[in-house]
């Protein structure tokens, strides 16, 4: 009897040293800086402080579902660099998963300083985040990219599951054949009262590139589904608020689509193979030739 007790709470033992504990961290400082250490198991710059861009590369070195908690506050990404998919400069870029959670839409601001894209969830076999409660806004990209590329406010890759909720993508802008202004999405999307908000290609009307100005679905991978949503001011080429194609599947329930503009669709446009399903929404005022969806 004493043998199976011992050995069974060895195994217990054996089973909590080998699980990895999650990390949680309050960003407590507005200003960009860089982890002094990533992996420590601590969110510190040089000098003690724990930066936004600190816990996400933080976060991307420890394993598991780890958190964020952003106060009130505009934080500013300042740090510019060569193109580089672990935050050290530009972008903050997630390589695992996360749960980002912010004071409110209104109150918790990421903001790119037109520098490059806000946040980039990179592509994986699987991978789970969450953002809650903040506003991506003033994100900028000025290169050529292939079709599922861009998303100047949010790039989701394949692989990536993400659930939005309460969360603003504002003021974003693309320029040179950029696929699409606020978000691109090669991955499964669930937002809640998710608002895409005055995201543009700066070029003139008649002569933009970018496919979509509020949202990008693109490839068998992508699905979106969006709950009481708003997207209003959005401007592209083909579609003003959401292009849909490669075989993406686009589900909106209780959404407001207003006062979008395109060359061709003003708020929706279905294309090779996507698949769209509108459910009590309302599409109004949107401007494109020949109409709202095409």
């Amino acid at each position: 009897m004493s043998r199976l007790i011992r050995t069974g709470f060895g195994l217990v033992l054996l089973a909590a040293a080998s699980a990895a504990p999650c990390a949680s961290f309050v960003v407590d400082t507005t200003l960009d800086s860089v982890d002094a250490a990533p992996g420590d198991g601590l969110c510190a710059d040089a000098l003690g402080r724990c930066s936004l861009r600190a816990a996400i590369i933080e976060t991307n070195a420890l394993v598991g579902a780890d958190s964020v908690t952003l106060p009130s506050g505009d934080y500013l990404l300042a740090i510019m660099g060569e193109p580089e998919d672990a935050s050290a400069s530009g972008d903050l870029d997630v390589t695992d998963d996360l749960s980002l959670i912010g004071a409110g839409a209104e109150a918790s601001i990421i903001d790119g300083a037109a520098i490059d894209r806000v946040l980039d969830l990179r592509p994986a076999t699987a991978r789970t985040i969450s953002v809650a409660a903040l506003t991506l806004r003033n994100g900028f990209i000025d290169s050529n990219f292939s079709l599922i590329a861009g998303g100047a406010g949010l790039q989701i890759g394949s692989g990536v599951s993400l659930d939005l909720d309460h969360v603003t993508i504002r003021d974003n802008r693309v320029a040179n054949s950029v696929a699409a202004a606020g978000i691109a999405n090669a991955g499964c999307l669930h937002g809640a009262f998710v608002r895409v908000l005055d995201n543009f290609d700066m070029a003139a009307p008649g002569s933009r590139l970018s496919v979509a100005g509020g949202i990008l679905a693109a490839g068998k991978t992508s699905c979106l589904v969006l709950e009481d949503c708003e997207l209003a001011g959005n401007r592209g080429d083909h579609a003003g608020a959401i292009y849909v194609t490669e075989g993406a599947s686009l589900t909106l329930r209780r959404c407001l689509l207003t006062a979008n503009e395109a060359r061709f669709s003003g708020a929706i446009e279905i294309n090779t193979g996507g698949e769209v399903r509108l459910e009590s929404s309302t599409v109004s005022d949107n401007a494109g030739n020949p109409g709202a969806i095409l």
